[in-house]
């Protein structure tokens, strides 16, 4: 359960989500925070009720160099008797105080959790046996600054051994970007290997999804310009060549969203317009049209 008094920031802060459950694909499993704010400073704030003068209410208010809530993550079994799980936090020195930051399922009875550390400069990418609560590590991330992006939900693979996420790559001297890294893990072992797809002077803004059918990631980029935004896919083996799959819509197209069908066989473009443009057209493709 989430203290009320937490709710605030943690879903605009920490999860930027009022949700902090998550079920399983296959609806056996459920995960769930909790927050013990016991520890944190009450501060008084006021309350406006109408009335002429406004009436005080405590609330637990962490502030830099006081306690911080701890959060805890649970995964309970709810096929036959009733069986909860912690899963266990990176045994890590450098974490110390720690916030969570992004929680998906990869498979039915594995969870993708993402740990930041209250400096917010070292995050710790594990993937979780909700069985067992054993979490290991698959990336992390550490920053001279804030790291930024740290709730974005990885896509996995069906089996779950493919991972596939956004990181910032230094590019030459040209500064970091965000690309796509795919993290591939082999069974039975403890070895991974980390490629990336994507390259270059841009960013990756969004990544939409992935069709294991025909091994290709979408994605939305910055590579045409930082003022636009257009949908690619990339081949995810060989060379990973890439395509521009909305660079031939009109120019009062050139800044999108998207979403896929549930089968990736459609997928929905939101044409926002150009930068300054207030123009919202949709247009929806079929992906596994011959001409596409």
């Amino acid at each position: 359960m989430i203290e009320v008094d937490f709710v605030l920031i943690l879903s605009e802060e920490i999860f930027q989500s009022q949700i902090a459950h998550w079920w399983s694909p296959d609806g056996a499993r459920l995960a769930y925070a909790t927050i013990n704010d016991t520890l944190v400073p009450r501060m008084e704030l006021p309350m406006f009720t109408g009335t002429p003068y406004p009436t005080g209410k405590e609330y637990h208010y962490p502030k830099a160099g006081e306690e911080n809530p701890v959060i805890t993550l649970y995964v309970v079994n709810l096929n036959g008797p009733l069986h909860t799980i912690e899963m266990r936090r990176p045994d890590d020195p450098r974490m110390g105080e720690y916030y969570v930051t992004m929680v998906r399922w990869a498979t039915t009875t594995k969870l993708a959790i993402n740990w930041l550390n209250r400096a917010q400069n070292i995050s710790i990418l594990t993937l979780c046996e909700a069985t067992t609560g054993v979490c290991t590590k698959k990336h992390e991330d550490e920053s001279e600054g804030w790291l930024h992006r740290q709730n974005e939900k990885p896509l996995f693979s069906r089996d779950g051994l493919k991972l596939f996420f956004t990181r910032a790559i230094p590019q030459g001297g040209r500064g970091k970007f965000f690309h796509i890294s795919m993290s591939i893990s082999q069974p039975n072992t403890s070895t991974d290997t980390l490629q990336s797809i994507t390259s270059g002077d841009w960013d990756v803004t969004q990544v939409l999804a992935y069709n294991e059918d025909s091994q290709l990631i979408y994605f939305l980029s910055t590579e045409d310009g930082p003022k636009r935004r257009h949908l690619y896919s990339a081949d995810t083996f060989g060379s990973f060549n890439r395509r521009c799959l909305s660079c031939a819509l009109p120019d009062s197209c050139d800044y999108i969203s998207g979403s896929f069908s549930h089968n990736m066989s459609f997928f929905l473009l939101n044409c926002k317009g150009s930068y300054d443009s207030n123009e919202s057209p949709v247009h929806l493709f079929c992906v596994t049209c011959e001409w596409y």
